[in-house]
């Protein structure tokens, strides 16, 4: 119970940098109640009437901390909270990314956002379908309770876990739209003191019926930080702790999310670094943010030499939070979006190749065995011999159930080449080739297995 948070609770990982001390009002409050209750207690030892302020004290005390507050610890509690989103999503996980559902679009957002306990928000969309409907497809996280759906155009709408459904009286391609609700997340908090909300996570409405939670194939449980909302967003926002957004100073702006993010940071003037956290250690010889750009630019342009690809990471604006983004959860640390980066500092220290990589090669939505072939392999890239090396370390990394794979690349290189195999195969798995494609397009002749797979 909330009431009793009153003491310090130890991180069992390490402190949340971006959170900072566990000064939240209630537990101010909280603190203060207490300091008062064990007066009276000792007072009341002469005096009768201390007991009767004592016991309302007590009362307040329990009714002040069952109202809702979207805390964040580092704790066994929190653990188990990250286990109940496993269990929210065992029985529906899928194995693998899904196609983003595309049938429904957003043109514009007016975001009233009020964040003091928790989150409190009222939104207004305009709505688009691809063909005319009756039905249209919104999703926010389960975590949040929808107090009100207002359009004219609705007869009824309808909940069911992530997805919410509305059943207009006709079918159109348009409409508009405002929802209503409230809540909070326990990992991706939302208080006075500090704010988590990133893009991926549905903490406001989606357009379409998106899947939100997976397992990345050979890498475990995570959200899908895959889906983009390309949209006009206008965000009014109200609540006491500095904040930070991948829009501009009005937070208003087109962009394909929108990532809030708030709390011990520093608002930069950089036009590339837009925060930093406030207690990030800071290095002698050189501004950090100097040295982040450098890591992004030399990433950039190794990713541009090896892979022939313009992902142009050194023009993204960067968004910097703790590395409790991506806790407990795969591949849910390094996010790039069209017009921003958003990322832990860890990572940003020791910025990858391999890293940058494998968020492209895991969007493939194929289950593809090539593609996690190349994230094992591209981390033992060697410049003095890129081709060579990845070459040399796809085959080595074929499993036993995977030796064919090693005939077929063997095949693919015999074609075409190590470079050349190398450069088509990578682009056209984060174009969404599978992998029967990719080595068809080679002139590799493919077997499949009695499950149909190559």
């Amino acid at each position: 119970m909330n009431c009793f948070r009153l003491f310090y609770n130890n991180g069992q990982w390490a402190m949340n940098l971006q959170y900072g001390l566990q000064l939240e009002k209630p537990r101010i409050i909280n603190l203060f109640l207490f300091a008062f209750l064990c007066l009276f207690l000792i007072i009341s030892i002469r005096h009768k009437i201390c007991k009767a302020i004592s016991l309302i004290i007590a009362l307040t005390m329990i009714i002040y901390g069952t109202l809702p507050y979207s805390y964040y610890r580092l704790d066994d509690e929190t653990l188990r909270h990250d286990l109940r989103d496993y269990g929210f999503y065992d029985q529906t996980m899928e194995q693998s990314i899904k196609k983003q559902d595309t049938n429904y679009s957003i043109a514009s957002y007016k975001m009233n956002i009020d964040i003091d306990r928790y989150l409190q928000a009222d939104v207004s969309m305009n709505m688009h379908a691809k063909e005319e409907s009756d039905v249209y497809w919104l999703t926010l996280s389960h975590d949040y309770h929808v107090k009100k759906i207002v359009c004219k155009d609705m007869k009824n709408y309808k909940i069911d876990k992530d997805h919410i459904a509305l059943y207009l009286n006709r079918k159109m391609k348009n409409t508009n739209v405002q929802i209503i609700y409230e809540g909070y997340h326990p990992k991706y908090y939302s208080n006075d003191q500090s704010i988590m909300l990133p893009g991926f996570f549905a903490w406001y409405p989606f357009a379409g019926k998106q899947q939100l939670f997976l397992e990345y194939p050979d890498m475990g449980e995570g959200y899908n930080i895959y889906n983009k909302n390309k949209s006009y967003y206008e965000l009014h926002l109200k609540t006491r702790c500095k904040t930070v957004t991948n829009l501009d100073n009005t937070y208003k702006g087109y962009s394909d999310s929108l990532t809030l993010i708030g709390g011990k940071i520093k608002i930069l003037s950089d036009p590339i670094i837009k925060n930093m956290l406030v207690y990030t250690s800071k290095d002698k010889n050189a501004p950090l943010e100097t040295y982040f750009k450098d890591n992004i630019k030399k990433t950039n342009e190794i990713i541009k030499d090896v892979f022939d690809l313009d992902v142009h990471l050194d023009q993204k604006k960067i968004i910097i939070v703790s590395d409790d983004l991506g806790r407990n959860y795969s591949n849910n640390d390094y996010i790039i979006y069209d017009d921003y980066i958003l990322t832990n500092d860890a990572l940003l220290y020791s910025l990858s190749i391999d890293s940058t990589m494998s968020y492209y090669l895991n969007k493939n939505t194929h289950s593809s065995k090539l593609a996690k072939l190349y994230n094992f392999s591209i981390s033992s890239l060697d410049m003095k011999a890129p081709y060579k090396s990845i070459y040399n370390e796809l085959l080595s990394s074929c499993a036993e159930d995977e030796l064919k794979y090693k005939d077929y690349i063997k095949q693919a290189v015999k074609n075409v080449g190590e470079e050349q195999f190398i450069k088509q195969s990578v682009k056209m798995l984060i174009e969404d080739y599978s992998d029967e494609e990719i080595f068809k397009k080679m002139q590799v002749k493919t077997r499949r297995d009695w499950h149909g797979n190559i």
